[in-house]
C-alpha cells in the first residue's frame, strides 16, 4: 500500500518493533510536501500514524511519521466486519506454543525486547501475517547456535595497551605498518589519506571501521592537510583516546542499598493499606498498594516496645537485606519510624511459606524428587551468594534462621502449574563474618531449634551452621520428617543423624547421600554452598533458559541511554514489578557459573559473542551494565537493562520514580532532588555527577530549574537505539 491508499482519520494497524506486534491505530497526517520533523527530514507521501502501546490508550499513545517507501511494511488497513457488513481485525493468540498465524510451528524461545513472551514462530512470519515464510535457522526454536571463544580479542584491553606509555613500541609498530601501505607517497600524507586510516586502517585489528553506526558516538579527530609519520602516531593516539573515552565511559555508580532508606512522608500518604496478611507476638503484617504505582508490596509492621529486638537491630536488619542483591532473596523498598511502629516494605511473595506447602498433604510432603531440586538449587544458589568470602560487593552473611517458614514462593500454586520459585525472607538474625575468619563466638541465642546446627548451641560457628539448617530443611522434603526429635534432642549429639528414607524410596542414590553430607555433626566436614552446587545431584540435565534476541536487543539499547538516564532507568528498575521476571531470574542464575549471585564479565561476554552481537558492542553492554564499576554485573544491573525497553515509556513505571525523587511532593525535581537520591552511593564521584546533571539537565527539565512530571516522562520516553535482530541469534546454554 501506498500514501494514496490512506488519508487523514483511517484507522489502520501499526507494526511496532518495539512489541513485534500490529497495534491498532490511525492516519493523523500525510505529507503533501517535504517535511522537516526533528532534525529528520521526511519526502512527500510520508504518513503521520498513533497507537497505543498498551490496552489502556489513556497517557499512552506512541506518533510516528513513516517514510513512503517503508509504509507497505509498517502500516496497513485495519480489516473488520459490522453490522455494515464491514471486516474487523481479528485479535490472535499463540495457544499450545504454536506461532498465532496457523502456521503450524513453535513460537520463538524466550521474552521480546519488551519482555513479553513470543507469540510468533519468526520476524518474517510476524510481519506478513503468515504469508510470507519463514527466517532460515531462526524459526521457532530451530535456533541456529553461533560458535564463541572466550579468548575472543578485547576491544578495551586492546585500546588500553595502545595507549599505555609502556607499550609504546606496540603503537609504534602499529603506526609504522598503516603509514607504509602507501610507501610510494613518500613522507607526508593529505587530509583526505589520513581520515581513512583512521577510519578503516587504525582498528582493523579489532575489526571495526569507524564509518559503521556501532562506531557511534565516537568521530574522527580533525587532521591537518600534511601529515608525517610522527604526526600520523600523535593523531592515531588521539583517536584511540577518544574510542576509548566515547565507546567506554563508566556509568554513574549506583547500589541497590543507597535506595533504600527512611521515608520522611506519613505512610498512608505513601501507601493504601489493604488486608491483614498475618499477625504475631511483635507486629502485623498487612497487603499495601504504592498510591504513586499502582505496585503491590507487603508492609512489616514492627512493635518497638514488643519486640524481641532493639531499633538498631531492626534498621541493621533492613540495611542487611539492602546490601543482598540477589533474585531468590527477598527485596527491601523502604522503611518507615513511626511512634509505635518501624515499618518495613518489602517485596511481595504470594506463594505462601514452603512450610504450607510441605504441612497440607497427609504425609507431610507430596514434592518430587524434580521439584525438590528446583528449590534447593535457589537456596543454594543464595546462600552461595550471602556466603562468597571473595565478593567485593557485600560482607559475608550467616542468614542463622533459616527455615521453611522463612522461604516463600513468589506465585501461587495453580491448578495448571505448581510455582517453585522461591526467595528467602527474615534477616532478623542475620551476621557478618570475615574471610578466613574461624570460628568465633557470635550473638547468644538465635535460630529455630528444629532447624539448628549442633554448634549454634555452643555459640561458635560460621556459614556452615547455614548448610546444616538446609539440610534440615532438605531432608523435610524428601522424607517429610525431621532427622531427630526435634524436641528432646536438640543437640544432635551423634556424628551422623539417622534417618528413614522408606517413604520416598524413589529419590535417587546421589540426592540421600548429599543430604546426609549436609547434616554432619562436624561443620568443617559438611560442603560449602558452592560445593552442594557442585553436587553430582544437580548435574541432570535441565531445560535451559533462552537468552533471546530480544533480552540482547534491551540489553544493547539500555547502554546507548546518557548515564543519567540510564541511573535513573536502574532506579526505575528498582521501585517495580515485572510480569517476566522469573524468566529473567532463570537466565541470569543460569549464566552465573560461578554461583557467586553475579554475571562475570567473561562469562556474560562469551554469551552475548555467540549470540552474534559484535565484540564492540558486547564490551559496551558490559561496561554500561556494570553501575557500581565492581567489574561484574548484578541482578538489578541486568535487569535494568532487560526491562528497558518495557518501562520506559510506561507512565506507572516511570511516576513512580518521579515519585521517589520528589521528595516534598510539590510536583516538582530539581538537580539536588536527584543528587539527594544517588548521594551514598557516589560521596567519591560527586563532581561527576555534578558535571553529568549539569550537562544533562537542560533536556531534563527544557532549560528550567525545575522539571515536572511531564518533563519526566518525556526524558525518559525518548527513542532508544535498537539494533536490528537479523544478524542475532537465542542463546540456549
Amino acid at each position: 500500500m501506498t500514501a494514496a491508499d490512506f488519508k487523514t482519520g483511517d484507522h489502520v494497524l501499526v507494526y511496532s518493533e518495539t512489541h513485534e506486534a500490529w497495534m491498532k491505530g490511525d492516519v493523523r497526517d500525510v505529507a503533501e510536501e517535504e517535511i522537516l520533523v526533528n532534525g529528520t527530514l521526511f519526502g512527500k507521501g510520508a504518513v503521520l500514524v498513533s497507537y497505543a502501546r498498551t490496552e489502556s490508550a489513556e497517557g499512552n499513545i506512541t506518533m510516528k511519521w513513516i517514510r513512503l517507501e517503508m509504509i507497505s511494511k509498517f502500516v496497513k488497513a485495519r480489516k473488520h466486519t459490522d453490522h455494515h457488513g464491514m471486516q474487523h481485525a481479528v485479535v490472535r493468540e499463540s495457544r499450545n506454543g504454536l506461532c498465532k498465524f496457523g502456521c503450524g510451528r513453535q513460537v520463538q524461545p524466550g521474552l521480546t525486547r519488551s519482555m513479553r513472551s513470543y507469540d510468533t514462530c519468526c520476524k518474517t512470519c510476524a510481519l506478513t501475517e503468515g504469508t510470507g515464510g519463514h527466517d532460515d535457522g531462526r524459526c521457532g526454536r530451530k535456533q541456529v547456535q553461533r560458535s564463541s571463544s572466550r579468548n575472543a580479542r578485547s576491544v578495551v584491553q586492546w585500546l588500553t595497551m595502545m595507549l599505555d606509555p609502556d607499550m609504546e613500541k606496540e603503537l609504534s609498530e602499529h603506526v609504522d605498518r598503516i603509514f607504509h601501505l602507501n610507501a610510494d607517497l613518500g613522507e607526508t600524507r593529505g587530509t583526505e589519506l589520513v581520515e581513512e586510516l583512521l577510519t578503516i586502517r587504525l582498528l582493523a585489528p579489532l575489526d571495526i571501521r569507524l564509518d559503521r553506526p556501532e562506531a557511534s558516538p565516537v568521530t574522527l579527530v580533525p587532521v591537518p592537510e600534511t601529515v608525517d609519520r610522527p604526526k600520523l602516531q600523535e593523531l592515531c593516539r588521539a583517536q584511540l583516546l577518544a574510542c576509548l573515552d566515547g565507546w567506554f565511559c563508566k556509568s554513574l555508580p549506583c547500589k541497590t542499598a543507597t535506595f533504600v532508606r527512611q521515608n520522611h512522608s506519613p505512610f498512608d500518604k505513601v501507601y493504601e493499606v489493604g488486608k491483614m496478611l498475618g499477625r504475631g507476638t511483635f507486629g502485623e503484617t498487612y497487603e499495601v498498594t504504592h498510591r504513586a504505582s499502582g505496585e503491590e508490596r507487603i508492609c512489616k509492621k514492627i512493635h518497638k516496645t514488643q519486640a524481641n529486638m532493639s531499633i538498631t537491630e531492626i534498621l541493621q536488619e533492613i540495611q542487611n537485606m539492602a546490601c543482598l542483591d540477589h533474585p531468590n532473596i527477598i527485596q527491601m523498598y523502604e522503611y518507615f519510624d513511626e511512634a509505635e511502629y518501624i515499618i518495613q516494605i518489602q517485596d511481595y511473595a504470594r506463594g505462601g511459606e514452603l512450610w504450607d506447602r510441605l504441612e497440607v498433604s497427609g504425609n507431610f510432603s507430596d514434592f518430587g524428587e524434580a521439584e525438590v531440586r528446583i528449590i534447593m538449587k535457589q537456596m543454594m544458589k543464595a546462600l552461595a551468594f550471602m556466603h562468597d568470602e571473595e565478593c567485593e560487593l557485600h560482607p559475608c552473611y550467616l542468614h542463622k534462621d533459616l527455615k521453611p517458614q522463612n522461604i516463600m514462593f513468589c506465585e501461587p500454586e495453580s491448578a495448571k502449574s505448581k510455582s517453585l520459585t522461591i526467595k528467602l525472607i527474615d534477616f532478623g538474625l542475620c551476621e557478618t563474618f570475615f574471610k578466613d575468619q574461624e570460628m568465633v563466638a557470635q550473638a547468644a541465642g538465635g535460630g529455630s531449634i528444629p532447624w539448628m546446627a549442633p554448634e549454634v548451641s555452643m555459640g561458635k560457628y560460621r556459614e556452615k551452621a547455614d548448610i546444616f539448617s538446609a539440610g534440615v530443611i532438605f531432608f523435610n522434603m524428601v522424607t517429610g520428617e525431621f532427622p531427630w526429635d526435634a524436641v528432646t534432642d536438640p543437640q544432635k549429639t551423634k556424628e551422623k543423624i539417622p534417618y528413614n528414607v522408606s517413604c520416598k524410596s524413589d529419590f535417587s542414590d546421589d540426592c540421600l547421600t548429599l543430604v546426609d553430607s549436609m547434616l554432619r555433626k562436624d561443620p568443617e566436614k559438611r560442603p560449602s554452598a558452592s560445593e552442594v552446587l557442585a553436587d553430582p545431584w544437580f548435574k541432570v540435565a535441565e531445560h535451559a533458559p533462552t537468552l533471546s534476541v530480544g533480552v540482547v536487543q534491551a540489553l544493547r539499547a539500555y547502554v546507548t541511554c546518557s548515564r543519567l538516564r540510564r541511573a535513573l532507568l536502574y532506579l526505575t528498575t528498582l521501585q517495580c514489578s515485572f510480569v517476566h521476571v522469573d524468566e529473567l531470574r532463570k537466565i541470569f542464575t543460569h549464566f552465573d557459573q560461578m554461583n557467586r549471585g553475579v554475571l562475570s564479565s567473561s562469562d556474560l561476554k562469551y554469551v552475548l559473542l555467540a549470540c552474534g552481537l559484535p565484540a564492540l558492542s558486547t564490551e559496551q553492554v558490559i561496561n554500561g551494565l556494570d553501575m557500581d564499576g565492581s567489574g561484574s554485573v548484578e541482578w538489578t544491573e541486568f535487569c535494568a537493562g532487560a526491562n528497558c525497553l518495557a518501562v520506559y515509556r510506561v507512565p506507572k513505571f516511570v511516576d513512580s520514580t518521579f515519585a521517589f525523587l520528589d521528595v516534598d511532593h510539590d510536583g516538582y525535581i530539581d538537580k539536588d532532588d536527584i543528587l539527594g537520591a544517588f548521594k551514598p552511593a557516589m560521596d567519591h564521584h560527586k563532581d561527576d555527577w555534578q558535571e553529568t546533571l549539569e550537562m544533562e539537565w537542560p533536556g531534563l527539565a527544557d532549560g528550567e530549574l525545575r522539571c515536572n512530571k511531564e518533563q519526566f516522562r518525556a526524558y525518559m520516553g525518548q527513542s532508544m537505539h535498537i539494533i536490528p535482530g537479523q544478524n542475532l541469534s537465542a542463546r540456549f546454554s
